[in-house]
């Protein structure tokens, strides 16, 4: 609908960065470095290429998998990310940022059960990761399962009150519910709080406008 399309390069990018910044630069292999700086600078073939190459090195180091599998989702090669993430979570299968990768890939390809199953092992072995939360709720609301998404917008807001998109999700649910006065207070918080200017800006005045035409 309208939630996850402008977080994605910027979370996939810093959870990449930060994570294994330290693990990467203890690696002795001029491949993973060039690839690293490749997706960095948004040069996705030429960072699958080199994580190709150090895989053939090593083919048990995990973030290749998942530094090449990142690239392959900005080329928007579902198929080919999501072959990496598993190959990743194979090789540590504890690390929630690959699960929610693999979830973002498998709500792209369609399939929402799967989508679930993944953002759920996300939030199980980071209990804080608000956008598994609120992508798992994304997921629920697609499933016409308001109850449990209204859940995964909570838990996200529990762990960041401040948190724009899971505000706007809640109050969706809520003017679905017909609870009209949480739906404006939520929707009037998200305006205070939202970064960005595109389009759920203006959608989410017009609900403003339009829960306060029908008092």
């Amino acid at each position: 609908m309208f939630w996850v399309k402008n977080t994605i390069y910027s979370l996939f990018l810093m959870l990449f960065l930060v994570v294994y910044a330290d693990e990467m630069h203890a690696q002795d292999d001029n491949h993973i470095r060039t690839a690293y700086n490749a997706l960095k600078t948004g040069n996705y073939r030429a960072a699958i290429d080199n994580y190709t190459k150090a895989i053939k090195t090593n083919d048990t180091y995990a973030p290749s998998f998942f530094g090449r599998g990142l690239a392959y989702y900005h080329l928007e090669n579902y198929n080919e990310a999501v072959k990496n993430f598993r190959k990743a979570i194979e090789l540590d299968n504890n690390n929630a940022e690959f699960y929610y990768s693999l979830g973002l890939c498998y709500s792209k390809k369609g399939n929402n059960q799967l989508a679930v199953k993944n953002y759920t092992n996300a939030v199980k072995y980071d209990n804080k990761y608000k956008e598994a939360y609120y992508a798992r709720g994304n997921m629920h609301y697609f499933m016409e399962e308001d109850e449990k998404a209204l859940e995964d917008y909570n838990s996200a807001l529990t762990i960041d009150p401040q948190y724009d998109l899971a505000l706007y999700g809640r109050a969706v649910i809520h003017r679905l519910n017909e609870d009209n006065q949480k739906a404006l207070a939520d929707f009037e918080r998200f305006l205070k709080v939202y970064e960005n200017t595109d389009y759920l800006k203006d959608e989410a005045k017009r609900m403003v406008n339009v829960i306060i035409a029908e008092q």
